[in-house]
């Protein structure tokens, strides 16, 4: 019954995927890179079929989160559904009116980069922890909630208390952060300046530190790039683009200007790139005048042979705007959707 959630995932997602259904209220810490939205999608699904649609799902994560969801719901043909039926995107910043404006709690939460909800003291982590409360009261044990976090090992530990709390409220036996803080550090008294005193950090408590993934061992699944062995390899591949003689004439006259050697570097970039800047003394406006370059064909050839791949994401990088803006039009050109984010914005 599992195998149709399972197809198109690697071993990690696929374990993921199971720890996520198994335990229904957990932290999935796996580095970036390694798939933790797929495994997600996929429990997602599966746990739609177990609850049969009772509470919606939500999915809340930062303006950058939610854009690259978009793209993986398409690429993995997943669909939340119509807020009807109570299933919602959102970013942090509106957390709260979205569960004031909802008539109940949804029955999937996914917290998308938890790490922003590490601050137990900032508003959106106490509404973190009371909509996990009020699922759990709502649905019982046929609620789920998935914090999805890029960092499997925060150099602050204190970061894991109220991630825990969220997922799964009393995991963690301090019953406050205080607490929380008391166990895994030292301190010592530390004078302010009006002559009272604080409690000032000294040393982190190895021996509690060391016990920490062990209290988290069935809350968090730690997931390293290192370990997942049937991830592709990077391949890097260079390519030499010959410039031809005009680009060649171009730079000798360039190199005798008497540019200073910042100057220089950036307009032999341009050059590259099939352009040049200059002032236009009638506008007193920096202008673009546009020449040859192989790069071109070199980015239609890389455009034409990833076509056919499962796969056909590519990121392209520029220096100058008017870079982006030739690269644009290129890729346009070639049937290609793009999202496009340069110094004028997305």
């Amino acid at each position: 019954y599992l195998s149709k959630y399972e197809e198109k995932m690697w071993q990690h997602q696929i374990d993921s995927f199971r720890f996520k259904i198994t335990t229904r209220r957990c932290i999935d810490a796996g580095e970036m890179g390694v798939g933790k939205t797929l495994s997600t999608f996929r429990a997602i699904e599966y746990l739609r079929q177990i609850f049969g649609y009772l509470g919606g799902s939500w999915w809340c994560s930062t303006n950058s989160g939610l854009a690259s969801l978009s793209t993986q719901c398409t690429k993995w043909n997943f669909r939340f559904g119509s807020q009807m039926n109570n299933n919602r995107c959102f970013n942090y910043h509106t957390l709260e009116r979205v569960m004031q404006e909802a008539a109940k709690p949804p029955q999937i939460m996914v917290f998308d980069e938890s790490s922003h909800l590490k601050s137990p003291s900032a508003r959106r982590t106490q509404l973190a922890i009371e909509l996990s409360n009020l699922m759990e009261k709502e649905y019982g044990s046929n609620c789920a909630v998935f914090l999805l976090s890029g960092t499997p090992a925060p150099q602050n530990h204190f970061d894991w208390w109220s991630q825990s709390e969220i997922a799964r409220p009393g995991w963690l036996r301090e019953s406050s952060y205080t607490k929380f803080q008391r166990r895994l550090a030292k301190y010592e008294a530390g004078e302010r300046s009006d002559g009272g005193y604080y409690p000032k950090f000294v040393s982190w408590n190895e021996r509690e530190v060391e016990l920490l993934p062990k209290r988290l061992k069935g809350l968090v699944l730690v997931t390293w790039k290192k370990d997942c062995l049937d991830l592709p390899e990077k391949v890097y591949e260079e390519i030499i683009i010959e410039p031809n003689e005009s680009i060649l004439r171009v730079a000798r006259a360039l190199s005798r200007m008497g540019l200073s050697a910042i100057e220089l570097q950036s307009r032999l970039r341009q050059l590259s790139d099939g352009f040049q800047y200059y002032m236009d003394e009638g506008t007193n406006s920096r202008e673009v005048k546009i020449g040859v370059t192989g790069k071109d064909q070199a980015l239609i050839d890389i455009l034409q042979d990833h076509e056919e791949l499962d796969y056909n994401r590519i990121v392209i990088y520029g220096a100058f705007t008017a870079t982006i803006d030739r690269i644009t039009q290129l890729v346009l050109q070639q049937g290609w959707n793009i999202w496009r984010f340069d110094g004028r914005g997305q």
